[in-house]
């Protein structure tokens, strides 16, 4: 971008992505409140956790996997289609999860959710160098690391306080 008039269409690309990065960032956490439900529905006990490991690092395997790749793959294509792709892989991810009956469903749909979590910060970030003038990107870019930060602590200080409650203290 070579003037450096920042125009209201920006600032819309950059509002919705922050708000497609803070649902990637919940989902991130958000799995610690939903376990034990989500392992009563596959049929896991409690005392059986560690088969449910995979629920959890199958969203970061898919998460970490795709972030090396995605930023050339924008590059390639485009930011937009590869921020609107990422957040239709994370939602057809959500539904498998959220249909999902048995262990390796669960497992499989949040995979597909981390790839598509993913794929949402390289692109984000690489718009906001598109968009934004070198000496105006400080703005933009602690937006979106607040949005994940926030999203992210959200959960977190949720799962805290749920804990007591969640543990019959």
């Amino acid at each position: 971008m070579s003037s450096t008039a920042i125009t209201p269409a920006s600032k819309i690309l950059l509002a919705f992505a922050a708000v497609a990065i803070s649902f990637a960032a919940a989902d991130t956490y958000v799995v610690v409140l939903a376990l034990p439900d989500m392992m009563s529905t596959v049929g896991l006990d409690l005392d059986e956790l560690q088969r449910a490991a995979p629920i959890v690092s199958g969203f970061l395997l898919g998460y970490v996997g795709v972030l090396p790749l995605i930023g050339r793959i924008s590059d390639l294509r485009g930011r937009i289609p590869v921020l609107l792709g990422s957040l239709i892989v994370f939602a057809v991810g959500s539904l498998v999860t959220a249909a999902a009956y048995n262990l390796e469903t669960i497992v499989a749909g949040r995979l597909i959710q981390g790839i598509g979590g993913g794929g949402l910060i390289p692109p984000t970030l690489a718009l906001v160098a598109d968009l934004w003038p070198p000496h105006k990107r400080g703005l933009p870019l602690g937006i979106v690391g607040a949005v994940q930060e926030s999203a992210a602590s959200s959960d977190r200080s949720t799962a805290l306080l749920s804990w007591p409650s969640a543990t019959g203290g």
